[in-house]
């Protein structure tokens, strides 16, 4: 009888994450290779006219959100939130351009029997139109409302059994319990 030679079987690698990657110049430490991370810095005429680019194509309606206006005249979102964030006339430029969407979606809303979709859309625009609304109240009359009661508080004047003046004569009102 013939003797076969036996090979030896070597394991297969798994074709999941390299080993080692993180060694490697360019990657992480996850191994994973480094995408396009780095913003490209333009010219500050190429940033004003892409302002002004994203601001049209809001303002035409093409585009509802910062994101989708920057994707169509070919920056990036990130490119787009940065230049509002170090921008003060930019941001309020984009807050005007939202609040114009907004009272159009606002006016539609209004004339709309399904009105549910539309609902949601303003919910983001405009706050009163969320679930969890509040109103912040600051005035001078209430802030001399909050005082009288404090001095009231501090003269230790008791509520539970009021009286009223009438006439020159105390009069005890009953309090009304259930």
């Amino acid at each position: 009888m013939e003797e076969k030679e036996v090979q030896e079987v070597k394991p297969v690698r798994s074709k999941g994450r390299p080993k080692g990657g993180h060694n490697r110049p360019g990657t992480k430490k996850t191994g994973r290779k480094l995408g396009r991370s780095r913003i490209e810095k333009l010219p500050a005429e190429a940033v004003l006219d892409y302002k002004y680019k994203i601001l049209d194509v809001i303002n035409r309606g093409l585009a509802r959100t910062i994101s989708e206006a920057a994707r169509k005249v070919g920056v990036t979102p990130v490119q787009a939130y940065n230049w509002a964030d170090n921008d003060i006339e930019f941001k309020e430029a984009i807050r005007q351009v939202r609040e114009v969407i907004a009272d159009e979606l606002e006016e539609k809303l209004r004339n709309h029997a399904n009105f549910i979709p539309l609902m949601f859309i303003l919910k983001g625009y405009r706050p009163m139109f969320r679930d969890n609304y509040k109103i912040d109240i600051a005035s001078s009359k209430l802030e001399e409302l909050l005082g009288e009661l404090k001095n009231l508080s501090e003269r230790d004047i008791s509520i539970e059994q009021p009286s009223q003046v009438v006439d020159a004569e105390v009069v005890e009102i009953p309090m009304v319990t259930k």
